[in-house]
């Protein structure tokens, strides 16, 4: 498992001019969905593929609950690069241009559930 602190900014793919193995940068002005887990251990898990090993995460988080015009911004699986920082404060970058995060908000009553799909050719830790 691998501990990312408690903020992630959740950018679509249509939001963004270009992304590095360390940076997302956005489109002017596009602002990302940013959330707030409670505590988040990513699991990362080997899957070996016909083109490789690649690194899967397949993962349901809970978040603060988000005002509905957020909340539905993702109401299904959609296209996405997520952005958070590690506990020592470098940045991880789940999803890739070529590899997308499939992300999509289930909500509920007291906190919505952030759910994150993504096969990666790199960890991003």
């Amino acid at each position: 498992m691998n501990e990312i602190c408690n903020i992630l900014r959740i950018y679509k793919l249509s939001q963004l001019k270009a992304v590095t193995e360390s940076e997302v940068i956005p489109k002017s002005g596009e602002k990302p969905l940013t959330v707030y887990p409670d505590h988040l251990d990513l699991e990362l898990s080997p899957d070996q593929q016909d083109g490789g090993l690649l690194y899967k995460i397949e993962q349901t988080i809970p978040v603060s609950k988000l005002p509905e015009d957020e909340a539905v911004l993702f109401p299904i699986p959609t296209p996405s690069i997520i952005e958070g920082e590690n506990t020592t404060g470098e940045k991880v970058i789940i999803g890739t241009p070529e590899c997308l995060a499939s992300v999509y908000i289930i909500p509920h009553l007291q906190k919505d559930q952030l759910s994150v799909t993504c096969l990666m050719q790199k960890s991003p830790f």
